[in-house]
Formats: structure tokens, sequence, C-alpha cells
């Protein structure tokens, strides 16, 4: 929009400002709730300042946020573009140390605030004005205008170049997904939670079933489904870095039909293993996502016991072998205990070294055992 007059594309999330204010250069998050863009409206750090707004659940935009002094400053701030990682912000500044008349900058939003900006450096950032940078779909290759040298006179040229390795955005997928009641294959609007190695959010799901997220590629995430009437869902999804949206359909089950869930365990008693690798007790995400499941499925029944019992392979001597399988089964008490599960039914924790003297069958040695009793 002219700075004379307002953007008609921000004009929703407006509070009847004068026509002198200045609002524009919108950049949508990829999950579509989050709006940035940039105003001189009062109530900023002088100059333009980048701002943002939330979506409500009703669908409207919630009140314009300063994005805060980590951003901006008394001078200029334009032209925000939030990445598709939805933590990466890249905006134009006239008001921190550059090259030009305005640079580019980039912060990313970690621990609940903004970090301090970085300038993205020459050749991108020159002694001219930089303006519009946006990011194309492989994440490493920019678009953005420019007044640099040999230009024609007065006006701005549009460019490309790479992004540097340590400015760059997470990759992320878009995932589309619906959730389908198995019984009578129609939609069902309820609320999902998605658990990751570090990332854990409830999104609701709307009346036709369907609900969108971008995530970080190259990961399994959990997703969790508990709707009354419906037998409780836990799935592990694992994507892939190299799509830029993937399809997810999700079947729960009515209560009244057996669950496939409910037949993991059916047993008075049952022993599952959880293997690691090689003269370790870190848990592997694959690890983790089945561990979660497994407690989700412990506190549904409550009435199991667990036994954590760790074991080694034959590398090594008695007593580390014997320390080793003691830290494996203490961290996988440790997980089921950070996930939900009471300490009282942890009735046993103990290691037992090797029991594997057969060196072809030694990755069989390097496990925990958990025991489930009624």
């Amino acid at each position: 929009a002219e700075k004379s007059g307002k953007s008609k594309i921000i004009q929703p999330v407006l509070n009847n400002h004068s026509a002198e204010t200045w609002d524009s250069q919108p950049s949508l998050s990829c999950d579509g709730k989050m709006l940035f863009f940039s105003s001189n409206r009062p109530g900023g750090f002088g100059g333009t300042d980048i701002w943002y707004c939330l979506l409500r659940t009703d669908g409207s935009w919630g009140e314009p946020i300063n994005a805060g002094r980590s951003i901006n400053t008394s001078d200029d701030e334009e032209s925000p573009y939030i990445a598709a990682d939805g933590n990466t912000l890249y905006f134009s500044s006239t008001g921190r140390e550059g090259f030009g008349d305005a640079d580019f900058f980039m912060s990313r939003f970690e621990n609940g605030n903004w970090t301090n900006p970085k300038n993205l450096g020459f050749p991108i950032n020159s002694s001219s004005k930089e303006l519009g940078l946006q990011i194309v779909d492989d994440e490493k290759t920019i678009i953005f205008s420019s007044a640099r040298p040999g230009n024609n006179a007065g006006s701005m040229d549009i460019y490309e170049a790479q992004l540097p390795e340590g400015m760059r955005p997470k990759p992320v997928i878009g995932i589309h997904g619906i959730i389908i009641d198995k019984a009578q294959n129609t939609p069902v609007s309820t609320n999902i939670d998605i658990i990751g190695s570090e990332f854990k959010k409830t999104i609701p799901v709307d009346s036709s079933g369907s609900f969108y997220i971008c995530l970080s590629g190259n990961q399994s995430y959990t997703f969790i489904i508990e709707e009354t009437g419906y037998h409780n869902l836990m799935q592990a999804v694992y994507f892939p870095a190299n799509k830029d949206q993937q399809d997810l359909v999700l079947y729960i089950d009515p209560v009244g039909q057996e669950s496939r869930s409910s037949q993991k365990i059916a047993e008075t008693e049952r022993r599952i293993p959880f293997f690691f690798d090689f003269d370790s007790y870190a848990i592997s995400a694959e690890t983790k996502d089945e561990l979660i499941e497994l407690a989700s499925l412990i506190k549904k029944e409550g009435k199991w016991t667990v036994e954590i019992i760790g074991y080694s392979d034959p590398t090594g001597n008695a007593a580390y072998n014997f320390q080793l399988s003691q830290k494996r089964a203490q961290i996988i008490a440790n997980f089921l205990e950070n996930v939900g599960i009471n300490t009282s039914s942890i009735i046993k924790i103990e290691g037992l070294g090797s029991n594997i003297v057969i060196d072809n069958q030694a990755e069989k040695g390097r496990r925990v055992d958990i025991i489930l009793k009624q």
C-alpha cells in the first residue's frame, strides 16, 4: 500500500487508525495463524516497526502486537518475512549497523524471545537499500529487491542469492491431515496432540475433520487423539525432509468396536524389548515414539506394574557392562516418568550386565526389557 493510505490486505486487523497510518508488507506463517506486517502506527519504537497478529479460534485476527525492542529500533524496520518453520524472521532495518541504507537481518524465536538480529552480510546486503526478501521452496534461495549500484537511477531491481548456511530456516513439511470415524467413514471434529523430539502442540480439528500444520522434516511425530465415544489413538509417523506437503489420514475407532490399540496389551504379562546402539545408553527417536505410545496404553489401562531390566552385550569387562546396563534401565525409567507413568507403577529398575555369550548375537544384548504384569 502507498504510505498515504491503508493496505486492504491488513485492513481487517486495524483498529480504526487515521488515514496517515501506514500498514503494509504482510507475511503469513505457514500454518496461517500468525500475520506479520510493517506499520508506523502509534505505540511503536519510532519510524516503521514490525508488528504481528494471531488468528483467533473464530477465524478473526487478534489485536496487533509489536514485535518488541529485540526486533524494532527508533528507525525503520520493514518487509518482514516469517519463514515456513514459524521461528525464523527476516526483515529490513535502517536502525542497525550495516552496509548501507537498509540491510536485511535475521532473528530466531527461542525460549519465548527473539534472538539478537544478525546481518545477512555481503553480498546479499549492499551500500544501498534492500527490501522484500522472500525464500523459495528449497529454503536456501532468496529473491529480493535492491537499489544497489548498477541499477537504473532511483530504481530497485530484483535479485537472487543463496542464504548462508547458518542463516537458513529449518526445512519443514506442510501436513494436511484428516480425522475419520472408521466405522462410519465420516470426518470427526476434535483436538489432536502432536509430539516430536523437541515439539509438543495441541491443535483443533475443524468440522470437516481437517487440520494443517507445518513440521520439521526428517523426524518422527506421534499423533494422539482422545475423543469421547472413541478409543484413544496414538500413531507415530515419520516425515522425510524432501517433500513440500504430505497428506495424512488418521482413523479412530468408536467405542463398542475392538480397537487395534487395545490389542497391544492383552496378556497378563508381556516383555517388550527396546534396543540401543553399541556402548550407548542414549534413547533413539524411534524408541522415544514407541515409549510414548506404550506409556499412553499403560495409563489408559491403569492396571499394570512395570519392571525395567537393562542388559549389555559381552564386549568389555563385566563391571563396565553392569554399569552400562544399569544406565540403560534408568534412562528408560526416567523417560517413562517424564511422559506421565506414575513412579509407584514402576516396581523394579535393574541392570543385569550381559546375558549374551555368542558374538553374533551381541546386538540382542544391547537392550532394555520392559515387563508388564497385572
